[in-house]
Order: C-alpha cells, then sequence, then structure tokens
C-alpha cells in the first residue's frame, strides 16, 4: 500500500511551466486516498494525504523570492466526484505557487461479465483573475497526464475487466505558472464528476452495472434507454398497422349496421 510520506513525496507541485504534474495509477490493492499539495516559489508549501474526503483552507504570509512580503490563501477540496482548488495571491506576487486537488479510488465494475470500457467525464469550470494575465497554471487531470487546460470538458475511456478492480485518479491544479503575478484563480468547487458510462468492448452501453470503489462509495451509473434493435422496430412497425386494420374493419362494419 502506498503510503502517506510516499504519496506526499510523489506531489510534484508545478514549479515551472515545463515541470508539469504527471499522475500516477494507484495498484488495485490500495485503499481509497485523498491528497492535496501547495507551494512552490512562495511564502509556503506542504501538503496532505488522507484516507477519508478532504476540505481545507490554508491562509500563509511570508516572503517570495525577492523579499517581498506575499499572503497566499489555498483552499480546496478533494472527494470521490468533486474536486475544488483556489489560490489567492497578493501584491507583488510570486514567481510561481500553485495548489494540487485530487482522488485515489481503487473501483470495481459488477453486473456483467468479461471486458468492458469505463467512460468517465468531468465538467471543470473557473475564472482566473490574475494580473498579468496568462499566468495562470489551472489544469484537470485523469489518471496518466492533464487532459484539461482552464475550463472545458475531459473524458476519458477506460478498458476494465468485470470483477477485477482497477485505479482510477483524478486531480485539480489551480494558481501561478508564469509569475511574478497575483491576483485569484478560483476553481473552487468546480470540477464535477458525471455518472459514468458503462460500454461493452465496442462502445455498446450495457445496462444493470454498479461502479463501486474499495472503501464501499457507490458512484452514480447514466442510465441509458436501450434502443430496439432493428428487427423489434419492425415488429412494432407491423403491430401498429395490423391494429389500425383492425381498428378500420371494426369502425366500418359498425357504420353498416347503423345504416340498416
Amino acid at each position: 500500500m502506498r503510503t502517506g510520506n510516499s504519496v506526499a513525496r510523489s506531489l510534484r507541485i508545478l514549479t515551472a511551466a515545463t515541470s508539469l504534474f504527471v499522475l500516477g495509477v494507484p495498484a488495485a490493492s490500495d485503499a481509497d486516498t485523498f491528497y492535496y499539495g501547495y507551494g512552490a516559489a512562495g511564502p509556503c508549501y506542504g501538503g496532505l494525504t488522507s484516507f477519508t474526503p478532504i476540505t481545507a483552507s490554508i491562509p500563509c504570509s511570508g516572503w517570495d523570492s525577492f523579499n517581498n512580503p506575499v499572503d497566499v490563501l489555498v483552499m480546496g477540496l478533494a472527494g470521490y466526484v468533486d474536486l475544488g482548488a483556489y489560490v489567492q495571491v497578493s501584491s507583488p506576487g510570486v514567481p510561481n505557487f500553485s495548489a494540487t486537488f485530487g482522488s485515489i479510488a481503487t473501483i470495481v465494475v459488477q453486473g456483467g461479465t468479461g471486458s468492458g470500457i469505463l467512460r468517465a467525464t468531468v465538467n471543470v469550470s473557473g475564472v482566473d483573475s490574475i494580473n498579468p494575465p496568462g499566468s495562470s497554471s489551472a489544469y484537470f487531470g485523469f489518471m496518466g497526464g492533464i487532459q484539461l487546460f482552464g475550463p472545458g470538458v475531459a473524458t476519458l475511456d477506460i478498458p476494465f475487466i468485470f470483477g477485477v478492480p482497477f485505479g482510477f485518479q483524478q486531480e485539480l491544479n489551480a494558481g501561478i505558472t508564469f509569475g511574478p503575478a497575483s491576483g485569484i484563480s478560483n476553481y473552487l468547487n468546480t470540477a464535477s464528476l458525471a455518472p459514468f458510462q458503462i460500454f461493452d468492448p465496442n462502445l455498446q452501453p450495457l445496462f444493470g452495472t454498479s461502479v463501486t470503489s474499495n472503501s464501499g462509495f457507490q458512484y452514480a451509473v447514466a442510465q441509458v434507454t436501450q434502443v430496439p434493435e432493428p428487427a423489434s422496430l419492425t415488429l412494432m412497425g407491423l403491430g401498429c398497422v395490423v391494429g389500425f386494420a383492425r381498428r378500420h374493419v371494426t369502425r366500418e362494419r359498425s357504420r353498416r349496421a347503423r345504416a340498416v
């Protein structure tokens, strides 16, 4: 099992435009974990790993690398479904400073046999009020790397085998990379995981499935309405025609009986 110290060491806070955070995938035996890390060229740095969802508010004061007084406020959350990250830096700013909040869950898909594809979709919103503009480092990442810079929609298809646990990781980062800069990178409570979609290997939707984490958390799964097969549609069409014909004959007989 990955320990808190090893997770903390694996947190790579952005220290330059080229040192992008690379996410790791936990072993299937790992417990669900939640983490945050913050810092770089600023007045404070640190991190935390927990086995329960995290909500954090961290004010810190100090001096930047030029001995200018700086106040920084970090806020965020790391949960199964929702992530948030917020960094506020006072003037005159810092060369770079960011906060990352993430979760690592071991999940298993039940309700079928063989293999399938789990589709994860996260909607990310947020606002950067950083001066000078273009200094923000906000991003969202699934396991394996960064999928999205700034607001947008991130989607990942994950192959799986029914009944076999696998790792699912997501994280959100906000802050400053191209400083000195100051202001607010506000992605607090803005990344939300949509219900999972479960498909067979040919991307045909599967029904009656469930997704559960190692700790027992039940993820929402999208309930897709099954589309009738072409043969079923043909039979339905024939049934409508036959029904219409029967009603027409009945009405005609009734009309003739009244005429007599």
